[in-house]
């Protein structure tokens, strides 16, 4: 939320290097990155986004001058009386920039943006993704893979933003890295143990999918990489003013695959494959809540068989939680989760 990251200032992300996340219970601790670990140079395709000259989000470059982000972050205002907010409208093109790099700065910003690119909807739930064109291409530019097929949970992810450990914390420089897995893929309704014991139920929509503890305010527009490498969400909020011991949601790429293409061949460089017919889309309600489900936090799902791949590959430039329990009555705890969650918008947002 742009009021929050103004006053915060955060420069680093909610990420760790670790294999897996914990899953025992333990003494919380709100240490930098919620855990995470330094940001590699293989991960440089994760950029700062400036936004009127300050840091405003994350975003991933997939292309030498297409940027991928949440809607969000290029929104001007933001309606958050509702379970995931709305997009009032949207800033101009021109008030966005990227800086490159691990240690990216604001005051080093390359490029402007020219055009956007967002879904046909101003509902958030599952729609949290906007694209933005940059007026040239960046020489050298290290790109990133965009994954289209279906995701699985307990896959392995990696999450990549220059955002805060805490909603309160001190900056701390540099982009940083987390390793979790996928705990949930929307529509459903899951429950999060904490770590002292409290269960707290939250709804994961149709578009969405949920991870353990990784992100925090700044990462927002920033990638969710799949174990290849490959972008497969994008960051777009937790579920209450919490970073540590709490799940991240993410707005699924494949989902989003018609915009990206379009996209990517209004950029000038185009993906190549026939892109999906389009979806009807409004602007009313939450597309999840219809047809949610049941789901244990600690699901021990094996990940399916990775599909022949649709996803963008374009080519370098040349120029933390107890075991959880279950819901036990999906409509009673989607109810609860709602009036939380609206009561809770204006603190959830990972900006």
């Amino acid at each position: 939320m742009r009021r929050l990251l103004v006053s915060i200032l955060v420069l680093t992300g909610c990420v760790q290097a670790a294999a897996d996340e914990p899953e025992a219970p333990g003494v919380e601790t709100r240490q930098a990155i919620v855990g995470g670990s330094t940001s590699t140079a293989a991960q440089d395709a994760a950029i700062m986004i400036v936004t009127n000259g300050q840091f405003g989000c994350t975003g991933t470059l997939i292309a030498p001058n297409l940027v991928l982000t949440a809607r969000h972050c290029v929104a001007g205002d933001l309606d958050e009386s509702t379970m995931c907010g709305a997009a009032k409208n949207d800033l101009p093109p021109s008030a966005f920039s990227i800086a490159l790099g691990a240690s990216a700065s604001a005051s080093k910003k390359i490029g402007r943006g020219v055009k956007l690119f967002v879904p046909p909807t101003k509902n958030l739930c599952g729609f949290d993704v906007a694209l933005i064109q940059l007026d040239k291409d960046i020489p050298g530019a290290r790109l990133a893979r965009v994954r289209f097929d279906p995701l699985a949970v307990g896959e392995t992810a990696i999450a990549v933003g220059y955002g805060a450990a805490t909603p309160d914390g001190p900056p701390t420089p540099g982009r940083r890295q987390r390793a979790t897995k996928v705990v949930g893929i929307g529509p459903a309704t899951k429950t999060w143990a904490t770590r002292s014991g409290q269960s707290i139920p939250y709804e994961i929509p149709s578009g969405d999918i949920a991870t353990g503890e990784s992100t925090c305010f700044g990462d927002s527009g920033g990638p969710l990489f799949d174990d290849a490498g490959d972008v497969i969400g994008v960051t777009s909020r937790g579920i209450d003013g919490e970073c540590a011991d709490r799940p991240s949601i993410y707005a699924s790429v494949a989902t989003h695959e018609k915009l990206i293409r379009d996209a990517a061949k209004a950029a000038g460089h185009p993906i190549g494959a026939t892109p999906p017919p389009d979806e009807p889309a409004s602007d009313e309600g939450d597309p999840a809540n219809d047809e949610a489900t049941t789901g244990d936090e600690g699901d021990d799902e094996a990940p399916a068989p990775r599909r022949s791949s649709s996803a963008l590959r374009p080519q370098p430039s040349s120029g933390c939680a107890a075991s959880p329990r279950g819901a036990s009555d999906a409509s009673s705890i989607a109810l609860i989760t709602m009036i939380t969650l609206s009561l809770a918008a204006s603190l959830r947002r990972r900006r």
